[in-house]
């Protein structure tokens, strides 16, 4: 489905109508995912190094030329990150080590007034990113930063709440401080979806499973300044162990599609 027919379908039906047309196309793989990027991660000693993959761009309803960057409650942010092999929503260390890594940090751009959950806006501020990548020829697959609040795990999580950070400015500062002021109903034009691939790469350990880190005491250094995270997902109604196999290997699709993706684009630095 493409964003303008998303839209005109759903735009005026409210929050809940478009949020579980999200879900229907989460299960039937039909969301546009960005493809995989490369993050660099280190533990605050420097003693572990590892890989984590993220998704390049936020998450998408639509296609190339005409799609939307849809902001979600964390609820339906989780069950768009269970659908996709299982993937995981960032932490804060993870939203500045993507910053750190990425090829585009865009300026962030605010719009005001804030109009909540206000499809209009949301279309707004997505193709102004639009612009503002188009202006710096940005390579498809490549990391972009700057552009939005992540909806991110944290041990500042509650019960009923949702906890943001980032929206990162082009010198690493935050407009968006680690945050679970609002209640987990609440979205607006500024929140994004970036995913976190299920599994990572530890130097000298080989591939494990990124949830595990988060949780894990010493590892967690690597995805976590907080420590280990107590809450690794959202509740929400459906969970990765219900994932249907096809879905699993959409993500991993992704995944091969983002190393083509790093392999072209080195190679291409190289002979630059």
């Amino acid at each position: 489905m493409k964003a303008s027919e998303f839209i005109l379908t759903y735009g005026k039906r409210g929050l809940a109508a478009w949020e579980a047309a999200i879900a229907l196309l989460a299960k039937a793989g039909q969301l546009s995912i960005p493809s995989l990027a490369a993050v660099p991660v280190k533990s605050a000693n420097g003693n572990l190094t590892g890989t984590v993959l993220v998704t390049s761009d936020y998450v998408t309803v639509g296609e190339p030329g005409d799609q939307l960057r849809i902001p979600l409650t964390p609820a339906s942010a989780q069950a768009v990150a269970n659908a996709y092999g299982g993937a995981l929503l960032p932490t804060r260390k993870l939203v500045k080590d993507t910053w750190q890594a990425s090829a585009y940090k865009l300026e962030p751009h605010p719009e005001v007034p804030n109009k909540g959950s206000d499809m209009t806006q949301y279309a707004e501020h997505s193709t102004f990113i639009d612009s503002q990548l188009s202006a710096k020829l940005a390579e498809s697959g490549e990391l972009v930063s700057g552009i939005k609040k992540d909806v991110v795990v944290s041990n500042i999580y509650k019960p009923g709440k949702v906890v943001i950070y980032g929206w990162l400015k082009p010198d690493g500062s935050p407009v968006q401080p680690l945050s679970n002021v609002h209640g987990d109903f609440y979205v607006d034009y500024s929140h994004g979806v970036r995913l976190v691939a299920p599994t990572m790469t530890i130097d000298g350990q080989g591939e494990v499973l990124t949830e595990n880190v988060y949780k894990d005491p010493v590892l967690s250094s690597l995805v976590s300044d907080e420590g280990s995270i107590r809450t690794t997902r959202y509740p929400t109604t459906t969970s990765p162990s219900n994932v249907a196999p096809q879905k699993l290997m959409s993500f991993k699709g992704l995944l091969v599609q983002g190393l083509q993706a790093l392999v072209y684009y080195a190679g291409r630095k190289r002979t630059a």
